[in-house]
């Protein structure tokens, strides 16, 4: 394998876990775009300047370096600690939630940041892809979408400049398909639909990352196909928004209400009621909790695809 086209080591001045911080943009076992090891990840991405495969080493609690291969390496390189949240405050997080919480809650909270030290609210290098990784994710199972992004890299991507890696999907081949030619992944028209047209405006949906966050996430809710819970998915993963709610999950209701209240169900107005302490902060209290063990395959709206959720109203 040939050297990196750009290798450095970024110092940051308290801990930081690329593993932790970035393993949840991971779509499953099959996701060719991502590799995660101990103490490392590695991912392939499409940049304005081309494409780019990256890896993290964690070599110290504050110090990661940074590798970069192929036309984009520099541009990746010149946001790699954006990637990995640098600018991001954990410490703005107030476990006790102004001693609103039960102290039953705020122990479990310290250890949950004690356990996860290093996690950053990270982000992607293309927002067009993440929000791709979560329209597909919109009203099927997680083994649903995890297979569909393998089909849609394995017949619309490509090779990485790392010989382990695969790019995602071209949007704009992506945009240039029948409807029909998604059937095969298991997406159906109306999600189809709402790929070809999200792959069109691409250049677009990927300036949207560097607008103010309420800013971005009204642009992102004007798009075809994205709701709320998009809107929150894409926003907390995708740009690393410390106070992304996605509303009109299946299922993380019941884990905030659960985890917070000890009540066994919730809906959303329930959720949010619980989590107004931590405004401000309430997708990291998410992340948090993903991280504790609530895996990926527990964040989509996971119903039938007839059982449709606030995402489905375009």
């Amino acid at each position: 394998m040939s050297a990196p086209d750009r290798d450095r080591v970024l110092e940051s001045a308290t801990p930081v876990d690329p593993v932790r911080t970035l393993r949840f943009h991971k779509m499953g076992r099959g996701d060719g775009t991502y590799r995660v090891g101990e103490g490392w990840i590695a991912f392939a991405a499409r940049t304005p300047e081309g494409p780019v495969a990256v890896r993290f080493d964690a070599l110290e609690p504050e110090r990661i370096r940074y590798r970069g291969w192929g036309p984009g390496a520099a541009y990746a390189d010149a946001r790699a600690e954006w990637l990995l949240g640098f600018d991001d405050d954990p410490e703005a997080f107030d476990i006790t939630a102004g001693g609103t919480a039960p102290r039953a809650v705020t122990k479990r909270l310290r250890r949950m940041v004690e356990e996860q030290k290093g996690l950053r609210l990270g982000r992607m290098l293309s927002l067009f892809d993440c929000l791709l990784r979560v329209v597909l994710q919109q009203r099927v199972t997680w083994i649903e979408a995890t297979g569909a992004k393998k089909y849609l890299t394995r017949h619309f991507g490509e090779e990485a400049p790392h010989p382990e890696l695969r790019l995602p999907a071209r949007p704009e081949v992506l945009a240039q398909q029948p409807y029909y030619e998604l059937h095969p992944a298991g997406i159906e028209r109306s999600r189809a639909d709402a790929i070809r047209k999200l792959a069109k405006r691409h250049e677009a949906i990927d300036a949207i990352a560097a607008l103010p966050f309420e800013e971005a996430k009204a642009a992102l809710f004007a798009l075809p196909g994205v709701g709320g819970w998009t809107v929150g998915m894409t926003a907390g993963f995708g740009m690393g928004d410390p106070d992304a709610v996605p509303v009109g999950d299946y299922h993380l209701p019941n884990l905030i209400c659960h985890f917070l209240a000890g009540e066994p169900r919730g809906d959303d107005r329930r959720m949010l009621q619980l989590l107004a302490p931590w405004k401000g902060q309430r997708f990291r209290l998410i992340r948090l909790l993903y991280g504790a063990g609530v895996g990926p395959e527990r964040r989509g709206p996971k119903m039938s695809p007839s059982a449709w959720t606030r995402d489905s109203r375009h």
